[in-house]
């Protein structure tokens, strides 16, 4: 019964819609029908209004009330995911049939009529539609042959949005983190459409950008599924792209499936970095290949650590640098060796001073290790 209140957002027109199949279908029946809940719900009582009869029914009413503006972008909306921006609107509906300077008055219209509901408690106004009333939307996007253009537009918009973050990586990974949480099921609806099209580079781009999200996340399993299919479509493509996406699934894999296998794509994102050119790439990779060989060859994995992070540092790589630092000195804590306490204490300085949490926790709890084999237990709690 939850799921069906759920799956129909509490409308009271659905769920009394809904009701009325209690007496042919069990619940359980019920809620796996309403896939297509416009199919299900157009049998109410024969004396209500027409347009309370059926949900289809209801909802075509309240389309009619919409002037010819508010119609089209109401059913351009329909590509979105619930929570985006007036700005992503005005990106993503603003062509041919509603001019960009009209889409703000239109979504004003929208809301007024309850078809779109607004949350302007925060800096940034977010809006979303009801599950049933975005399915509807997307049902007129498809009569009016719009689908395709409206969410290559969509993929665009949160491509650009994505990419002008990246500098923010650099400098503060947690703001970045802040910034893309509210934008992720967009971002995630994006790259699952793209990567089913022809041209799936935008999406792959798109994936290999939101790596650093899927990182620290428990929706690194979800992150993973997208990337190896991303790989799976650029398969054989000798392009900075496939690399970065090989990067981005090793990265992923780093933290939601350590196995030995997950680095593979490792050693594959540096050979093919190499290729074409693209160094900030290889050095990455390198360092998750180093990472991979903790657990077969210890000497080799420091020594290699060491390589990439005097190339890093020479580059002005720091984060490379700063994480190769944090894994020579897991390296030599493994050992039972005192050195590792000053890569791992000057490395975490930095690495927090950069709001690189992730990392920067990992060579913390190693810090606190080899402070207390080494007998200093205040350093070590501290």
């Amino acid at each position: 019964a939850r799921r069906i209140c759920d799956r129909l957002d509490r409308l009271p027109l659905a769920l009394e819609l809904a009701a009325g199949w209690a007496g042919t279908l069990s619940t359980q029946q019920i809620a796996e029908s309403l896939n297509d809940p416009f199919t299900l719900l157009d049998d109410g009582p024969r004396n209500a209004p027409f347009r309370q009869q059926t949900l289809a029914g209801s909802m075509r009413w309240s389309h009619d009330l919409l002037d010819d503006d508010e119609r089209v972008l109401f059913r351009r909306i329909g590509a979105f995911e619930p929570g985006f921006t007036a700005d992503a609107v005005r990106d993503v509906c603003g062509f041919a049939g509603i001019e960009p300077s009209i889409v703000l008055r239109s979504l004003r219209g929208l809301i007024a009529k309850s078809l779109v509901l607004a949350d302007t408690t925060g800096q940034v106004a977010r809006y979303r539609l009801l599950g049933v009333v975005r399915e509807y939307a997307r049902i007129k996007l498809d009569e009016a042959g719009e689908s395709d253009t409206v969410r290559e537009r969509h993929l665009a918009t949160y491509l650009a949005l994505v990419e002008g973050l990246a500098p923010l990586l650099d400098t503060d990974k947690d703001g970045w983190r802040e910034r893309m949480h509210p934008e992720y099921v967009n971002v995630r609806a994006a790259v699952e459409w793209g990567l089913t099209r022809e041209d799936t580079a935008p999406a792959r781009r798109l994936a290999s950008a939101t790596a650093w999200l899927w990182h620290l996340e428990s929706r690194g399993r979800e992150g993973l599924r997208l990337l190896r299919l991303a790989a799976v479509r650029g398969s054989g493509e000798h392009s900075v792209v496939q690399a970065r996406v090989l990067l981005s699934l090793a990265l992923v894999a780093d933290t939601a499936a350590p196995e030995a296998s997950s680095y593979e794509a490792a050693q594959a994102a540096v050979d093919l970095a190499d290729d074409v050119g693209d160094a900030a790439t290889s050095r990455l990779a390198r360092a998750l290949v180093a990472i991979g060989l903790i657990a077969s060859d210890i000497d080799a994995a420091r020594d290699l650590a060491i390589r990439v992070r005097d190339n890093a540092g020479a580059a002005g790589d720091a984060f490379v640098e700063d994480g190769c630092d944090v894994l020579v000195g897991l390296v030599d804590l493994l050992r039972d060796d005192d050195r590792a306490i000053a890569p791992l204490h000057d490395a975490a300085d930095r690495l927090l001073a950069r709001g690189d949490r992730g990392v920067a926790a990992t060579a913390l709890t190693s810090l606190a290790l080899a402070y207390a084999r080494r007998g200093d237990l205040v350093d070590a709690e501290e």
